[in-house]
C-alpha cells in the first residue's frame, strides 16, 4: 500500500512538472533579435590634379622652361616691355612657371630673349629660332614683336586666342621646343575686323590687326586709311567722296573692275 501511494505521489509530481513547463512557454516572448549591423560605405576620395595647368611639362631642348629667363631691351621701348609681359603671362598660365624678366644676361645664360634690332618699323614681318641659350624671338619695336610674341605662344605652345573672353591653351603631357624656326612676313600691308568683338586693343593685338577701325591707342599705333582699301569709290571710280554710285549699273560695275585690275597689276600682283 505504501508503495502504491508513492507512486501516485511521485506520477502527480511529474505531471504538475509538465504542466508548469508548457505555461511557461505560452507566457514567454522572444527577445528581439538586432537587425545586422552594415559595415559603413567610404566615401570615395576625389583624385587631385597634381599639375593644374594644361601642359604637364615644358622644356627647352630638355631643359625646364623655369630655368630660363626672359631677355628683354628696356630701351625698345612700350612694345618690347609689353610683349615681355604677355610672353611671361601666358608662359606661366600654360605650365605654372612664372619666368623672370631680366633687362640683360650674361653669356650662356639659358634665356628666351626679345630682339627688336632685325627689324624697321616700316614692316609687321617677324621672326622666332632656336640658338645654342634657348629661343629668339625677333620683331620690329612697332608691333612686330608684340605680334612674334603671340604666333610663337600660339604654335608652340597651343595657345588660342578667340576674343577678350574666350582664350584656351590646349592641354599637353610635355612639350619640348626644339629646333624651333618660323619667319613671317603679312600679305596684306593693313589687317583689320570691323567688328565689336575685335575693336579692343588687346584682341586686336592678338589677331594681328593694324588698322584703325575703332581702336585708339594700340600699343604701336594703327595704320592709315589706304587709298585702296575698303570703301575706296573715290579712288577707283574717280567720284567725290559724298558720292557712292551703285554696283548694280553695269558701266559702274565694269569701270570699277578694270581699274582695280589694273592696279593689281601695277602693284606686281601674279595672276591678273
Amino acid at each position: 500500500m505504501k508503495k502504491i501511494i508513492a507512486l501516485l505521489l511521485a506520477l502527480i509530481m511529474i505531471v504538475s512538472a509538465v504542466a508548469l513547463t508548457a505555461c511557461g512557454d505560452e507566457n514567454e516572448t522572444e527577445a528581439p533579435t538586432e537587425a545586422p549591423t552594415e559595415a559603413p560605405t567610404e566615401e570615395p576620395v576625389p583624385e587631385v590634379d597634381e599639375n593644374p595647368y594644361p601642359i604637364n611639362e615644358l622644356t627647352i631642348a630638355g631643359t625646364p622652361i623655369a630655368e630660363f629667363v626672359i631677355v628683354r631691351n628696356p630701351s625698345g621701348g612700350e612694345a618690347v616691355t609689353y610683349a615681355a609681359a604677355e610672353l611671361q603671362k601666358y608662359i606661366e598660365l600654360a605650365c605654372g612657371a612664372k619666368l623672370e624678366i631680366v633687362d640683360t644676361a650674361s653669356a650662356g645664360t639659358k634665356r628666351i630673349l626679345l630682339d627688336e634690332t632685325k627689324f624697321d618699323n616700316s614692316t609687321d614681318a617677324f621672326k622666332y629660332y632656336s640658338d645654342e641659350n634657348g629661343i629668339v624671338i625677333e620683331g620690329a619695336a612697332k608691333r612686330g614683336i608684340i605680334y612674334s610674341v603671340y604666333n610663337f605662344l600660339e604654335n608652340q605652345l597651343g595657345w588660342r586666342f578667340f576674343t577678350d573672353d574666350c582664350e584656351v591653351c590646349y592641354e599637353a603631357d610635355k612639350i619640348d621646343l626644339v629646333n624651333v624656326n618660323k619667319e613671317y612676313e603679312f600679305v596684306y600691308e593693313i589687317r583689320d575686323i570691323y567688328a565689336n568683338t575685335y575693336f579692343s586693343n588687346t584682341i586686336s593685338l592678338k589677331r594681328y590687326q593694324n588698322g584703325e577701325g575703332k581702336r585708339r591707342g594700340i600699343i604701336g599705333g594703327t595704320e592709315g586709311f589706304h587709298p585702296y582699301g575698303i570703301h575706296t569709290f573715290e579712288s577707283l571710280f574717280g567720284v567725290s567722296g559724298s558720292e557712292q554710285p551703285c554696283l548694280n549699273d553695269e558701266d559702274v560695275y565694269n569701270k570699277m573692275l578694270n581699274k582695280a585690275i589694273n592696279w593689281l597689276k601695277e602693284t606686281g600682283s601674279k595672276g591678273i
